[in-house]
């Protein structure tokens, strides 16, 4: 029946994944992997889903959800993923040094992939730009922003005046990641 072929068993690698041509691989199905599948799984785009975490996987399966079991820092896990076809990974754990390893990995055996990298803070994000992510995503910085544009928002502020203080806001915190990520890789600040 259809629930049942929307059920998955728990495939471990190497050498169980059946690569399904997946345009993207998500590494991490916990929370912000879980958000992060849904725009591409909305467009119908592949995707192949690896966590570590066998109940995290069971829970998955029961809505449909097919996750692979794996480890993301392991070059032949990856490979059996579909890495080396992939055109997009998205490293969604939520251990800065286990993402830093995913990183490593990437980067050396599957370059072709464009890089989309969770980071636990800004001290990690700049670590993460310096180890050459494409694009590194702080997991507090929107939640942050979100609930400051609510509260100015709650104390009457206009919707054009909230977003131009958030734009602002996200504007001038860009510039300082830059000036930290440029001052770590031991370029000139770009302010001087």
């Amino acid at each position: 029946n259809a629930d049942q072929s929307r059920r998955t068993e728990l495939h471990h690698f190497p050498g169980h994944y059946q690569n399904e041509g997946a345009k993207a691989l998500i590494i991490g199905f916990g929370r912000v992997g879980q958000i992060a599948s849904q725009a591409l799984l909305s467009e119908h785009i592949p995707v192949t889903l690896i966590d570590n975490d066998p109940k995290r996987i069971a829970q998955a399966a029961k809505f449909g959800f097919r996750v692979h079991f794996g480890e993301g820092t392991r070059r032949d896990v990856m490979h059996a993923a579909g890495a080396a076809e992939a055109t997009l990974i998205l490293i969604c754990v939520d251990d800065p040094k286990k993402t830093d390893a995913i990183l490593g990995v990437v980067r050396r055996n599957f370059p072709q992939a464009k890089t989309i990298v969770r980071a636990y803070d800004r001290i990690h994000a700049i670590r993460l730009h310096t180890q050459n992510a494409d694009y590194v995503v702080r997991e507090t910085l929107e939640a942050g922003l979100t609930m400051g544009s609510q509260a100015l928002c709650e104390l009457g502020y206009s919707n054009a005046a909230r977003d131009d203080v958030i734009s602002h806001v996200r504007q001038k915190d860009a510039e300082r990641l830059r000036n930290q990520i440029n001052e770590s890789l031991g370029l000139p600040d770009r302010d001087q």
